[in-house]
Order: C-alpha cells, then sequence, then structure tokens
C-alpha cells in the first residue's frame, strides 16, 4: 500500500486541498465562460467569414444567433454571418436587423478583414432593414465586413451605437443610403475605433422632408476617445463626420482623432451641399492626413466652442466655400450664443483651389465672433485659391509666417493668393512671408519638443504644440518655393 505523505503534518495538507479545490473551481469556471460561435445564413449557400459553416448553420437571422442562450454574456462570443440578405421582415416594425446586448460580441460578416473603401460590393452579408442595421446597447462589439443600407426609421441609422456605450470596432463596412451612416456617443469606458469603412450617400429621408445626410454623426450624448481612421466618405448633404453638442461651452466631446481618410463627391455638385468634417464644442482634436475633393461648401469647419483643435497635413482640393472654416454659433443662427473657437493651429496642409466667385470664401476663413487668440497659420501651401486668408474676426489675430501663399512676395503680391480682412484695425495679421521655409529650417522644427517657446529671429515666433508628422514635413518639401 503506498502511503502519500504531506510533510509539515495535518495543517500543510490542508492547505494543499484547499489550493487543489481552489484550482478545480477556477476550471470549472473557465469551462463555464467558454467563448462560443455559431453561424448565421439566409438559406445554405454562398461563402462566409472564415470559419463560418454556411452549409449547416446554426440560425437564419443575426437577432436569432444573438438570442441564443449558447451564448454567454461573460465570454466574447462571435457570431459569423455568411453573404445573404438579413432583416425583420422588410416592413418597418420598430426593430433593427440585430441588437448587440450581449458584451464583447463580434459581429463577423463574409466580408471581414476586407478594406470596404475599395472591394467591389458582391457575396456581402447585406443587411437590410428600414429600421436600422446593427444596435450596439452594450460596451466592447465588433461589427467587421458587413453591407448595411437603408435604415430610415426608428434608430435612423445604419450603425447605432447607444449614447456612453464604449469601446467597439467598426471595421470593413459598406455603410450606404441610410438616414445616417453611423451615430453614437462614446463614453469613457475606452476608445471606439472606425477603419476602413466606406460611407457612401446617407441621404434617406426619415420623415417627409427630413434628410439628415451625415456619414458619422455623434449626436447622442457627449462623446470622447475616438479614431476615425483610414475611411471613405463621398455624397452626403450635410458632413462627413459630425460631432454635435448640447452644450454651448467648451468640452462636451473631447480626443477626437480624425486622420487619413477619404471625402469625395461623385462630382462637384450643389445637391451635396456638404461640410465635410464640422466640429462643435470639441476640445483635445486632431484633423490629420485626410484627403478632400470636389468640396460643395467647406472641407472642415469649427462651428463653435471648440479647442485646442490641430489641422495637420491634409490635403484640401477644390473648396467651395472654405477649406478650413472657423465659425460662429449666434442665437440668430444656432438659437443661443456660443462660446468662440479657440486655440487652433492649421500646419503643413496642402489648400489649394477654393473659388467662391462674388462670395467671401477663402482657403482659411475666420468669421467675426468665430476665434478668440491668436490663430497658428504655418508651413502650409496655400495656393490657387481666390482668397489665402478672409479674417473677419474682430480684435484677433492670425500668425501666417513660414507659409508658400502662390510666389515669392508673399500675399497680395502679383500672382500670390491674396489676405483679406474687413475687421476693424485692431485684428491684425503679423508679418507673414512667401517663399517656403528650407528644408534645413523643418528638420531644425523636428527636433523641438512641443510646447517649447522659441525666438522669431531663429525660427517661428512659436513652436506648435503639434510636431509636423513625417508625412505633413514630406509633403511641403515637395512643393515648389517658385
Amino acid at each position: 500500500m503506498n502511503v502519500l505523505v504531506f510533510p509539515g503534518g495535518s495543517q500543510a495538507r490542508r492547505m494543499l486541498l484547499a489550493a487543489f479545490a481552489t484550482v478545480v473551481a477556477s476550471l470549472a469556471l473557465a469551462s463555464a465562460a467558454q467563448a462560443a460561435t455559431l453561424t448565421v445564413n439566409d438559406d445554405t449557400t454562398g461563402p462566409g467569414p472564415a470559419g463560418a459553416n454556411c452549409a449547416a448553420p446554426n440560425k437564419s437571422t443575426i437577432q436569432d444567433a444573438i438570442d441564443d442562450p449558447a451564448l454567454n454574456d461573460a465570454a466574447a462570443d462571435t457570431v459569423l454571418v455568411c453573404a445573404g440578405t438579413y432583416n425583420t421582415g422588410g416592413a418597418p416594425d420598430a426593430t433593427p436587423a440585430a441588437v448587440a446586448y450581449r458584451p464583447g460580441l463580434d459581429l463577423i460578416g463574409a466580408r471581414a478583414g476586407q478594406d470596404a473603401r475599395t472591394r467591389p460590393s458582391a457575396l456581402e452579408s447585406l443587411i437590410n432593414d428600414p429600421d436600422g442595421g446593427i444596435q450596439a446597447t452594450v460596451n466592447d462589439i465588433t461589427i467587421d465586413g458587413f453591407d448595411i443600407r437603408n435604415a430610415s426609421k426608428n434608430l435612423n441609422a445604419g450603425i447605432y451605437l447607444n449614447g456612453g456605450t464604449s469601446n467597439h470596432r467598426v471595421f470593413n463596412n459598406i455603410v450606404r443610403d441610410n438616414g445616417e451612416g453611423l451615430a453614437f456617443a462614446n463614453g469613457p469606458a475606452g476608445q471606439t475605433v472606425i477603419r476602413f469603412n466606406f460611407f457612401d450617400a446617407n441621404n434617406a429621408e426619415v420623415s417627409p422632408g427630413v434628410v439628415f445626410g451625415n456619414g458619422i454623426s455623434a449626436d447622442l450624448g457627449p462623446t470622447q476617445n475616438v479614431l476615425i481612421d483610414r475611411n471613405r466618405f463621398r455624397d452626403h448633404m450635410n458632413s462627413g463626420v459630425i460631432f454635435q453638442s448640447t452644450s454651448t461651452s467648451h468640452g462636451f466631446n473631447n480626443n477626437v482623432q480624425i486622420v487619413n481618410n477619404q471625402f469625395e463627391n461623385s462630382s462637384p455638385n450643389d445637391a451635396f451641399n456638404e461640410n465635410r468634417v464640422v466640429l462643435l464644442s470639441t476640445d483635445n482634436a486632431l484633423i490629420q492626413g485626410n484627403t478632400f475633393n470636389n468640396n460643395a461648401n467647406n472641407a472642415m469647419q469649427l462651428l463653435g466652442a471648440s479647442q485646442n483643435v490641430s489641422v495637420i497635413g491634409n490635403q484640401i482640393t477644390g473648396a467651395g466655400f472654405s477649406a478650413v472654416r472657423i465659425n460662429v454659433c449666434t442665437t440668430a443662427s444656432c438659437g443661443a450664443d456660443w462660446d468662440p473657437n479657440s486655440n487652433l493651429q492649421v500646419l503643413g496642409n496642402n489648400l489649394f483651389g477654393t473659388t467662391n466667385s462674388g462670395g467671401d470664401g477663402a482657403a482659411v476663413n475666420i468669421a467675426d465672433g468665430g476665434y478668440s487668440g491668436e490663430l497658428e497659420l504655418h508651413f502650409n501651401r496655400i495656393a490657387g485659391n481666390d482668397r489665402g486668408l478672409q479674417l473677419d474676426d474682430s480684435g484677433e489675430a492670425v500668425d501666417g509666417t513660414n507659409n508658400w501663399w502662390g510666389c515669392n512676395g508673399g500675399p497680395g503680391s502679383a500672382g500670390c493668393n491674396p489676405v483679406v480682412s474687413v475687421a476693424p484695425a485692431t485684428a491684425v495679421v503679423t508679418a507673414m512671408t512667401g517663399r517656403m521655409i528650407s528644408h534645413f529650417r523643418l528638420r531644425r522644427m523636428s527636433k523641438y519638443s512641443p510646447g517649447v517657446r522659441c525666438r522669431k529671429s531663429t525660427l517661428i515666433n512659436c513652436t506648435p504644440s503639434f510636431v509636423l508628422a513625417p508625412t505633413a514635413m514630406q509633403s511641403i518639401r515637395n512643393q515648389p518655393t517658385t
């Protein structure tokens, strides 16, 4: 007979048995919380995402799969959706095609991982429901690889992330012909990332004569910590991206990055009276590396109460009114007087082809009352515009040193973009030079730490709080100096 001896006597034996019981309990819990995966197909044909059994699906609708008790709210479950068409019956019934109420749920369409900006629309997991495509009511939802369209009732949006929810991932979706493409208001629990999507003509009437016309709209409450990266926006009647606010003061929205996106119209068409990016009461925003073409109205508009905004390294061609518009919200225009925008930097952009015959549009356009403080305008190529700068803001100033204005003589010289100011003499535009700074000085600039002040004799009036990204610096280096 073998005898198991516990060194240290009965006390050690009890401790070892307790530890063993803890391990067994942990393994049981892990098994109970094991993630589940279900396949959805509206028939038994068509391709699906990796791992899907489209020939023998578990469910025929997305919502039936989400409701299945095999899924566990304590685990990161997955619903794989094969190519097909999904709705809740076709006629309006106040129910979107899918309500994701399980935290950590991954909804994976047939085209998951395939960039929606360029892929042909075929063999899609198509959600075609008038009451809404996918609604997330909890945190941590992934939506990847769908074609979502024609949602113009109830939620009025193809993708609807409930206000206050956070940490979502919206990847590789074609979102088209809805009241709005995506509506959300990210909360504090984690960053929401929106990437590789194609938002196309989300202009459907939400009620007779009413069109929202936004690709992405942060309009469900205060929004923070959002990354909108490498998406494509086309043909929206109001805006490609808009951050809205119910507050007239600073800070309603915070920590927003809109980077490396493409904004376009099918053709220059006034029917798409679009402001491509609109910010209201948004603090600490970065708009960088985007491309704007055929802009019917303003490429970017700060409509009121936004501060600490950096516009860096964007390519803006053909704005119908302004490339960068710093505007004002008043009782007459917005129902209340909003705080002015402040602390704006416009650095290293290519602002070309803004034409507004007979109007007061300009590459950079500052409305009276729209800004407080001194605007930093440096290292930009401002050429081929009816006006380079329109300054209508009383008592404020623009530091416009070290830009290229279209000729070596500086703004107002023959061949250069003009600067126009109809404000009182207290509105000062500081000294502007026509010749772009040398490559050497750009390299020197990159060595300065953010926020460090420097003397005008050595570089410029002040160092911006964002150092130019290499891509932005390279775009300026490639521009002519004659």
